[in-house]
């Protein structure tokens, strides 16, 4: 009997260790899991990956806390180094997403009910993660420097943060891998450069909770495919889109957003061809395509 009861003393310990080391950023991070395809293995093993493309190109110098405290704080202190990726995080983690989320907010739901674990500081960091993106000259150093004020070194360790912090580095090397994002997408020079006049562009945000806006109003994609029309036809020869997204946005917000804006495009090439020529767009003469082209031309910037 003493034998069973010094037993039964072990295992209650054993589980009150177990249930401290289990934190409330991993039960939110196993959450995050359920939104994504094989339970969240891939999204694993895309954060790995990731972690070890930042150490094999001498950005990151080794996975401790401390090692990526003192990568935040370079970023903070000499923002002129290069910390370029030859790849992004969230390009990449997009193609193992889930399109259901309804076992995240299901799982996130029971985890804040059962007030298992404090969420005191992943509410902070969300508050600053949002707050800073929504700043319009937002870039990797405030971005680095806001969250060396909330993390500390041990959590730096933990997949969520990881998970929340890698964006980080697509706000240091966006530009150039458009084209890794948007394959086959042509992008000019002086889209790039940003050198175009944006008075007048058409400009669309996605929030961090996934909400369509312009001018400050939310709208669902059948009312942008709308005002998107009415743009184009308004501002013939001259429309040109600014696309600006949350890095906590879902990628492939990203692509539905676009996808209204290039079909608008294409569905009013078609409409001039038919009206103007008499014939489908695609048994045009490349000089009557090229005007159709100048008259309703695709320009997306990206930011």
């Amino acid at each position: 009997m003493q034998y069973n009861s010094h037993l039964l003393i072990s295992l209650i310990f054993s589980y009150c260790l177990t249930a401290q080391n289990y934190s409330a950023e991993q039960s939110l991070f196993d959450c995050i899991n359920q939104g994504y395809s094989k339970k969240g293995v891939d999204l694993k093993k895309l954060i790995i990956s990731f972690e070890e493309t930042l150490i094999n190109e001498n950005i990151l110098e080794c996975k401790t806390g401390e090692c990526y405290q003192k990568l935040l704080t370079k970023v903070v202190n000499n923002p002129m180094l290069d910390y370029n990726a030859s790849k992004l995080f969230v390009p990449h983690k997009a193609r193992f997403e889930n399109e259901d989320s309804l076992p995240f907010n299901k799982c996130l739901e029971n985890l804040r009910f059962k007030k298992t674990f404090s969420f005191a500081k992943i509410d902070k960091f969300k508050i600053m993660f949002d707050s800073i993106m929504r700043v319009e000259d937002s870039n990797a150093t405030n971005f680095a420097n806001e969250i060396l004020s909330v993390l500390v070194e041990n959590d730096f360790e933990q997949e969520y943060y990881k998970y929340k912090i890698f964006p980080l580095f697509n706000m240091i090397n966006f530009t150039p891998l458009l084209d890794e994002i948007f394959p086959g997408q042509k992008v000019s020079d002086e889209l790039l450069d940003k050198k175009i006049d944006l008075s007048n562009a058409f400009t669309i945000c996605i929030d961090s909770i996934n909400s369509i806006r312009t001018k400050s109003l939310k709208i669902s994609l059948n009312q942008l495919k709308s005002l998107v029309r009415d743009y184009l036809t308004q501002n013939e020869y001259k429309s040109i889109f600014v696309i600006k997204a949350d890095t906590a946005a879902l990628f492939r917000n990203y692509l539905s957003v676009r996808e209204v804006i290039i079909n608008e495009i294409n569905h009013l090439r078609k409409q001039y061809a038919w009206r103007n020529f008499g014939k489908d767009i695609n048994e045009l003469t490349k000089t009557q395509v090229s005007i159709i082209k100048s008259k309703f031309p695709e320009q997306i910037i990206i930011e």
